[in-house]
């Protein structure tokens, strides 16, 4: 019996602190248990070397059928997860980001420089009230102004941006 919770114990290791050592070292037992019922002392192959398989099997497949391998952050890393983008990642959404504004501009200058500002105000984050007051315009001028904008500009701007109603 210590043998097969040798067994479970060193395979837990491996494991998320979700899965807890009594029931590894249950399914151990029972699967030793199993197999001491099947084993021929007349084959002429040691117990041990006859169980260790079935059991190291029946612990692994305990974990999978937990999901091991659909435990969360948390659980792998005990709660110990750090919300700060990482460094690279910062720089990659960055770098996407003025990939995108580049092909944004490239794509307005087909646009008459009146409806290129006031993309350029949508993109800035002004809405279409703060936009229409500054141009002299209707919120709905403003708004047919900015779809029609966008769709002489071309996808690249109708991805980037939804122009309310």
């Amino acid at each position: 019996m210590p043998w097969a919770a040798g067994i479970a114990r060193k395979l837990s290791l491996r494991f998320p602190p979700c899965f807890e050592l009594q029931d590894l070292v249950q399914e151990a037992h029972i699967e030793l248990w199993k197999r001491a019922q099947r084993f021929d002392e007349n084959s002429g192959v040691p117990f041990q070397g006859y169980a260790y398989l079935p059991v190291r099997g029946a612990v692994l497949m305990l974990t999978r059928r937990r999901r091991w391998k659909d435990a969360t952050c948390e659980e792998l890393f005990d709660g110990h997860v750090d919300d700060r983008p990482l460094p690279d990642q910062a720089l990659c959404d960055r770098e996407a980001e003025l990939i995108k504004l580049a092909a944004v501009e490239k794509s307005l200058g087909t646009v008459r420089p009146e409806l290129r500002e006031m993309v350029v105000a949508l993109i800035d984050g002004r809405n279409l009230e703060q936009i229409a007051a500054d141009f002299g315009l209707s919120r709905g001028s403003v708004g047919r102004r900015l779809r029609a904008a966008i769709a002489v500009s071309g996808c690249i701007l109708l991805c980037s941006l939804s122009v309310p109603a």
